[in-house]
């Protein structure tokens, strides 16, 4: 195991493909893409398409990991696939339903309408611990600390897409 995970990853021995919503940060234009499961932990899935893929908010049509959304956090092409890695962002019920309702009114490849509403949504479930508390912010990256979301030379933390979220949202 990566000593940089914070959990096991368990590689799917059965592929199987998954269509989701896509959502770019750069451009906050939804598309929908399709993309096979590589390997799966308690916090994120890995996954292989025949497409590059952008980080940004994706929406899975089905569950994965008991989870409908997540960040894709990075991207890369390997030999003739792009593999990429996606956080789980868990959302209560309420939310849920509301961020479901929003990817179902919008149409593939048409720019995201009031994205606000969808990026406060998950950057207040991004930075509520366990309990449900607000985390601290004075441990937030700073958007200049961003360099790991535009290089794609390393995984970026959490921290790196809360304020990824905070300056998208405060730019809209």
């Amino acid at each position: 195991m990566d000593v940089t995970r914070q959990s096991h990853r368990y590689q799917v021995v059965q592929r199987r493909e998954f269509p989701f919503c896509i959502i770019p940060f750069k451009s906050l234009v939804c598309t929908v893409a399709v993309a096979y499961v590589v390997d799966l932990s308690r916090y994120g899935v890995g996954i292989e398409s025949g497409q590059p893929l952008e980080p940004g908010f994706v929406w899975f049509k089905d569950r994965i990991g008991g989870f409908k959304g997540g960040l894709l956090v990075w991207g890369k092409k390997t030999g003739t696939t792009y593999r990429a890695g996606i956080k789980f962002v868990p959302l209560p019920r309420d939310k849920e339903l509301l961020v479901q309702n929003r990817i179902d009114a919008i149409r593939p490849l048409q720019p995201l309408p009031n994205p606000e509403a969808l990026i406060s949504t998950i950057l207040e479930s991004m930075t509520q611990d366990r309990t449900g508390q607000k985390t601290a912010e004075q441990d937030q990256a700073q958007p200049e600390d961003l360099k790991a979301l535009r290089s794609g030379e390393k995984t970026p933390t959490e921290e790196d897409l809360i304020a990824e979220l905070r300056a998208m949202l405060s730019s809209l």
